[in-house]
């Protein structure tokens, strides 16, 4: 016990700290307030985290963060790219026609056979790993609940059960939100997740959103900020100035292959087959909820054998 907790005061130390942000796609991705790289702090956890991320083929994920907790972990943030849009550039009208994408009857069957076919993928990774299973059922996302100039925020539930050894079974529910965010012309998906026990508890169901969407809207205005091209006073997120210098920006870069809201089909992008797959990656990355039962069933185990030593 002693070792876990000093891992934990680190972690912790290191979470109340300024650390240095993760770059990728050259931006900087720092950290959200109260979560730490688990690359560095948690490696059998970034280790899962690989394995979801390489189960999706349609998002590459650019960095994986854990809110790390006394008994095991809060939430988990991860960023992600649609790898057909890894490295072109798009201005700012694209976020409109995403949102409106969300609106189709049919979202929601779609995302059902897109995450049970990234699911499975994951689920045989996991086993050949680490001996577990798990499976999604329902996925589900819930209308657009903010947007702003430069993001679209969304979130999604969706029943989980995991299967460990010996064949012991346990089902939860994910819950998580997700930002897509504009930022110097590239598209980002920020998401943050986490796991209840009850779905059906609408007190718990509605703590989790709530939460997730907070970690949300913080760990965006984080990015933005650490990405800004001027010093920003106010809001870094709805800054006029910042956008208007980002958009100039976004039209350089871009050039003639500047996608844009007319030109994004005709350049072959479907924003319906964007927000689908966008979700699924949200879906399919989450994993405290595994990693926590896991330690659960772990420390149990432990101490049924009266094995005493972390404790």
């Amino acid at each position: 016990m002693k070792a876990a907790l000093l891992l934990l005061a680190l972690a912790s130390a290191a979470a109340s700290a300024a650390s240095p942000a993760r770059t990728a796609n050259g931006l900087a991705l720092p950290a959200p307030a109260g979560f730490v790289d688990a690359v560095f702090f948690f490696p059998e956890v970034a280790e899962y985290a690989r394995i979801a991320a390489e189960a999706d083929r349609e998002n590459r994920t650019l960095a994986y963060f854990v809110q790390p907790m006394p008994d095991g972990f809060g939430m988990e943030a991860f960023a992600k790219v649609y790898r057909k849009l890894d490295g072109r550039i798009c201005d700012r009208s694209v976020l409109p026609e995403l949102a409106k994408a969300f609106s189709d009857p049919s979202f929601d069957r779609k995302l059902e056979q897109g995450v049970k076919e990234t699911s499975d993928r994951r689920s045989k990774g996991l086993s050949e790993t680490f001996g577990v299973q798990e499976s999604f059922a329902a996925p589900r996302h819930l209308p657009v609940h903010r947007t702003t100039p430069r993001s679209v925020h969304f979130s999604l539930t969706s029943a989980v059960r995991s299967v460990g050894e010996e064949g012991i079974e346990a089902e939860s529910t994910l819950v998580g939100s997700c930002g897509i965010l504009w930022i110097r012309g590239r598209l980002l998906s920020l998401n943050v997740s986490t796991s209840i026990a009850d779905a059906e508890d609408p007190d718990a169901l509605d703590a989790a959103l709530a939460e997730t969407r907070d970690a949300v809207r913080g760990w965006e205005a984080a990015v933005v900020a650490s990405n800004a091209l001027l010093r920003i006073d106010g809001d870094p997120v709805a800054d006029p100035s910042e956008l208007a210098a980002e958009d100039a920006l976004a039209v350089r870069e871009g050039g003639n292959r500047l996608l844009t809201a007319r030109n994004f089909r005709k350049g072959g992008f479907s924003f319906g087959r964007l927000g689908l797959d966008m979700i699924v990656g949200a879906v399919v990355g989450g994993i405290v909820g595994l990693v926590n039962w896991l330690k659960k069933r772990r420390r149990e185990k432990e101490l049924q054998a009266g094995d005493l030593t972390h404790y």
